[in-house]
């Protein structure tokens, strides 16, 4: 048990998200806080995946969809959504050898990969949500 139970940036890879939900609130004894960006993580990567691959990625699930599922368990959650500075890589060439290997590409592809990433415009910030209720 803790006064305060927190999470921060791990429920998208949650599963089932319900059980970790509750799991928060049966061990907090005051509030249970929970941050996340508001569309998942790898969501940055799906200019990669449209070029190599012709994919579009999914930008579900959402913050809004968390508080659905509060909802449905019957916590009374808040949301506040807010923008914070995103990190940056500062070595593109180890971006791109990891981005390759994301993007599931052979090494001979890694230089178009690193092309690729030096003409896309940098992004600076991040949207993040804040959840968080008393238990």
């Amino acid at each position: 048990m803790a006064d305060v139970v927190a999470t921060h940036h791990v429920l998208y890879n949650v599963s089932p998200v319900e059980d970790f939900l509750l799991a928060m609130n049966a061990h907090a004894s005051k509030r249970v806080i929970i941050e996340i960006p508001q569309l998942h993580p790898l969501t940055t990567a799906a200019p990669l995946w449209k070029h190599f691959w012709n994919l579009d990625r999914p930008i579900n699930p959402t913050p809004e969809n968390l508080m659905d599922v509060l909802s449905e368990q019957g916590i009374d959650a808040h949301l506040e959504l807010w923008s914070g500075s995103m990190r940056t890589e500062s070595d593109l060439e180890a971006q791109a050898k990891f981005s390759r290997i994301r993007l599931c590409l052979p090494e001979s592809r890694e230089a178009e990969v690193l092309e690729f990433l030096r003409v896309q415009p940098k992004v600076a910030i991040r949207n993040l949500a804040t959840i968080w209720w008393d238990v």
